[in-house]
């Protein structure tokens, strides 16, 4: 093999997305969470992987935070895999309250076909 054809078998696949989806917003729309629907992975048992980015204008400049989350559909868990860029994949944790990043679990799993636990904080 050629060296030019070895760098292309290596090379990152390209990072852009054809279709971002809005799954949620908050404060007026001054927050708001977008999944890369090109991205949506099926991991297995129960698990998937999106590509996402958040945006925060609540601020003089718009902040854009970039994710990779894999999410455990089931048991209401996620871990951030990539954020803007370094991989740097956290633990398991609890999905919490919020809103926006529940808002993309449900979307997420929804898309590969996965239960989502009922929330704790539903009942009462």
């Amino acid at each position: 093999m050629s060296w030019i054809g070895w760098i292309w078998l290596t090379a990152p696949a390209p990072v852009g997305a054809t279709q971002w989806h809005l799954v949620a917003s908050e404060d007026q729309n001054l927050q708001q969470q977008f999944v890369d629907l090109d991205s949506i992975q099926d991991l297995g048992h129960g698990r998937a992987r999106v590509n996402s980015y958040y945006l925060d204008r609540r601020s003089n400049s718009v902040v854009k935070t970039t994710y990779v989350t894999d999410y455990d559909c089931p048991s209401r868990q996620f871990r951030d895999v990539v954020v803007n860029a370094p991989e740097k994949p956290m633990d398991w944790q609890p999905l919490g309250p919020d809103p926006l990043n529940r808002a993309t679990m449900e979307f997420t799993c929804g898309q590969v076909g996965y239960r989502i636990a009922p929330s704790s904080q539903s009942k009462n």
